[in-house]
């Protein structure tokens, strides 16, 4: 999904006015269904639900997200504070790509650097290394319920 021409979301236009939500729920829960939802059923609610809108921005092939900070237990990174633009026009608005078709997000390496920091010291446990991924941070659990909760 993307802002292009190409979008589903964009092709669906004025019926479903551009919005659409969906809910994930946990991989090992088999009692329910992930959810998506376009135009005006496309409401987020309930108890622990967030919502974040999407940056319209000039290149239509991402998804804009306004990052402001990420938690890690009770420590909050602040992440425009951990950025270096140089650039003058850079603003707040849309300053980081999402990509639901991948496991993957890049950050810039400053905040990385501060996440890491703050799961290591967040989580109990001895760090292995990851064999396809040597720079990235991975922790070995018998059962992923042990560490998912």
């Amino acid at each position: 999904m993307h802002f292009g021409p190409g979008s589903f979301v964009t092709q669906l236009g004025s019926k479903i006015e551009g919005k659409f939500s969906y809910c994930l729920v946990p991989w090992n829960l088999n009692t329910s269904s992930s959810k998506m939802h376009f135009g005006q059923e496309a409401i987020v609610s309930g108890t622990g639900s967030v919502s974040t809108p999407m940056v319209d921005m000039p290149i239509k092939s991402f998804y804009y997200l306004t990052l402001e900070s990420i938690c890690v237990g009770d420590k909050k990174l602040a992440y425009k504070d951990l950025l270096s633009k140089p650039s003058a026009d850079f603003e707040d608005q849309g300053n980081i790509i999402i990509d639901s078709g991948t496991t993957l997000t890049i950050l810039p390496f400053k905040f990385y650097e501060e996440l890491e920091r703050a799961v290591r010291t967040a989580i109990d446990l001895e760090p292995v290394q990851n064999p396809k991924f040597k720079a990235m941070l991975c922790y070995q659990v018998a059962e992923p319920s042990e560490f998912c909760n």
